[in-house]
């Protein structure tokens, strides 16, 4: 009888002593034994090791592998392709390497691939590090595959938590999450990654990133659509080198990110170095690119976060990038000093660009917003942050050496720091001849301190010709002008602002300048040299409770000739009175106290941040676009002025603001259109 129960208790013990380790030896059923040479099938506690062969985990069925804080597997020699394909569900602990022929992605390959419907836990069960995949070392890196999903797998949008077919999830977790990829980053290797239909839960943290595969050779891309990140940190990737950015799309559509663990989504850790230019365009087109500076970057139908793991603003990625359809949470990234070989292309069209977990200030390394394209249609900047010291709303870093001409047109900018601000930045050190920045149909929403546009951030250097037609600028203070034009001290001659029609600059009070040249003293000072604004150009605005000027400061350059008496322009301007046509009219806005946070209300949100990034999130990824030009419907619908005077004044029939009025198009209903 004592015999007996020993016996049992010893068979209650679990077994602790017979870890093994599978190796492959030839393609086939994860669970078959004959996989592994007949000597079983890998589960919890064991490793395996795969050199050369397609080891599948069948729909349906489930492997289980690895010990925690250890390396569990081994993909790859270095020499062969091998793969572990997934097809059901995998439960990893611990890490699996992947080795391979360094550099190139034309050769052998490791292969992780997720099919429709799949499931990956990345199973810590309590350890101390993160369960995933990992490089060797930086000098074997291989080739890295890893696919997710097929072309055409969908997740279903239209809720607060979107849900996929194929998952990635973090479980059982002790003091790190599941990291997808560990990679030393230290510029070798390649990757072909490809994602769709894929929710990424709880993947990585704030200091360790869940996916960034690097792109060092060619033959490497990124594709991810239909990608819901929730919880999980940065995905991007690192490429350096002498082949980088020849042969290495990305194209990222339809991802939408929320509940973030760290400061990006998103983050593409180099700049573009190739590209031959021509002279910069005189007709004010925007390109000279003779050979395209990087292969086709696109960011479309997405919200993503797109910044500096760290917070600072130093992502480059974004620079002649594609971005069509996107709220973009977060983009910090300035870089005034790139070259025409980092910039040159891209376009950004039906964006909604806000910077809301750190402020949008210059505060030593300037988190604002940077746009590094030079086409722009359809922004709503705003900066959500309520913190910081002279914010920018939005950035253009601008240089004639980045190959473009600037043309912006239908930007709107709403500051919510309660704090004097610049709205649009166009910052570059010189102009140059030839240079162009065109802007049109701007807006500086009515909050408690709507932001001043400005044309260029940098010293008015000669021959640089600018224009802004069709602004709205609601006043700030007596320093608040609608357009700043140069921001240093010290005014070179030659024309600056050639055109300045069709705008609004109003206040319930007496104001002044609606334009201004330089910094501080420099504005009155009397050695600016007359028509640095064209007052042939200067004409059919409204400056409402306008203080006239007078050109007494400026004796020097005008000497008897100022013809700017009695306008509103405190500017020195000869040959022309500038605002001949102007009207001193209050436009009696249908509503401008319209902003993003009370559209969002419209929409059943809050009228918050929150509530508004959460509409574009409940719509999901095909809606964004159409939800972007609702917004900006919205908005222009509150900004037609209904004062007569101000309705088709220009000589083209346009009505002076960024809004037209409603105009009858006739038929049965009387329909009233508004073109934006």
């Amino acid at each position: 009888m004592l015999s007996r129960k020993v016996n049992l208790l010893f068979l209650s013990i679990p077994a602790l002593c017979c870890a093994a380790t599978f190796t492959a030896s030839k393609s086939g059923n994860w669970n078959d034994p004959l996989t592994w040479g007949g000597a079983g099938v890998p589960g919890f506690g064991d490793t395996f090791v795969n050199n050369q062969y397609a080891v599948t985990v069948p729909v349906s069925t489930t492997a289980n592998l690895g010990t925690v804080n250890s390396v569990s597997g081994t993909l790859g020699d270095g020499t062969h392709t091998a793969s572990l394909i997934v097809n059901g569900t995998l439960n990893m602990r611990g890490r699996t390497q992947l080795f391979g022929p360094s550099y190139s992605c034309n050769g052998n390959y490791a292969v992780f691939q997720m099919g429709t419907g799949a499931t990956l836990n990345l199973d810590e069960n309590g350890g101390s590090a993160p369960s995933g995949f990992e490089l060797s070392s930086s000098s074997a890196s291989p080739c890295s595959v890893f696919r997710f999903g097929n072309p055409g797998d969908t997740c279903t949008w239209g809720t607060a938590t979107p849900t996929c077919p194929t998952n990635v999830n973090s479980v059982n977790n002790g003091s790190a999450n599941g990291v997808l990829l560990l990679d030393s980053l230290s510029g070798y290797g390649a990757s072909i990654t490809t994602w769709y239909g894929v929710a990424v839960n709880n993947c990585g943290s704030s200091t360790v990133y869940c996916y960034a595969p690097e792109f060092y050779s060619p033959g490497g891309s990124w594709t991810m659509g239909q990608v819901y990140l929730n919880a999980s940190s940065v995905f991007g990737a690192k490429y350096t080198g002498v082949y980088a950015n020849g042969a290495m799309p990305f194209s990222i559509d339809s991802v939408i990110s929320q509940n973030r663990l760290a400061q990006a989504d998103l983050f593409f850790f180099q700049n573009c170095n190739a590209g031959v230019y021509g002279p910069v365009p005189s007709d004010g087109s925007v390109s000279r690119v003779v050979t395209p500076a990087c292969t086709a970057k696109t960011l479309t139908n997405s919200l993503v976060r797109n910044m500096g793991i760290d917070g600072t603003a130093n992502d480059p990625w974004s620079e002649g990038a594609t971005f069509k359809d996107v709220f973009v949470d977060g983009l910090g990234s300035n870089y005034p000093n790139l070259t025409a070989a980092n910039i040159a292309g891209g376009s950004w069209s039906y964006v909604v660009f806000a910077n809301d977990a750190r402020s949008c200030s210059q505060d030593g390394i300037n988190l604002a917003p940077g746009i590094l394209a030079p086409a722009l249609d359809h922004i709503y900047s705003i900066c959500a942050s309520t913190s910081g010291t002279k914010a920018d709303v939005a950035i253009i870093p601008a240089t004639p050496s980045w190959g473009t001409n600037i043309v912006a047109s239908n930007m709107m900018f709403e500051n919510e720091t309660g704090i004097l601000s610049h709205c649009l930045f166009p910052y570059g050190s010189t102009q140059g001849s030839g240079y162009k920045t065109t802007m049109s149909y701007l807006a500086s929403i009515k909050t408690a301190s709507p932001c001043p546009l400005y044309t260029w951030g940098g010293a008015c250097a000669a021959s640089g010709a600018h224009s802004v037609t069709h602004a709205v600028q609601p006043g700030t203070g007596d320093t608040a002008e609608t357009v700043f034009v140069c921001e240093n001290n010290g005014v070179a001659s030659g024309q600056t602002l050639v055109t300045f029609k069709g705008n609004i600059f109003y206040d319930s009070y007496a104001r002044q300048w609606p334009l201004a040249f330089g910094n501080n003293g420099s504005i009155y000072d009397a050695s600016q040299p007359a028509n640095v604004a064209d007052p042939a150009g200067t004409d059919y605005n409204a400056n409402y409770n306008f203080a006239a000027a007078t050109p007494a400061r400026f004796t020097t350059a005008c000497a008897s000739g100022c013809t700017n008496g009695g306008t509103a322009y405190n500017l020195p301007t000869t040959g022309a009175v500038p605002g001949t046509h102007d009207a001193n009219v209050n436009p009696s806005f249908i509503d401008n106290a319209r902003t993003a946070y009370t559209w969002a209300a419209t929409r059943g949100q809050a009228a918050t941040f929150a509530g508004l990034k959460q509409v574009f999130i409940n719509d999901g990824p095909s809606r964004i676009g159409t939800n972007i030009a609702a917004l900006f419907y919205y908005i222009n619908s509150g900004l037609i002025p209904t004062a007569r005077p101000l309705q088709r004044a220009l000589t083209d029939q346009t009505t002076i603001g960024t809004s037209q009025p409603g105009m009858r198009v006739g038929g049965l209903f009387g329909i009233n259109a508004v073109t934006q």
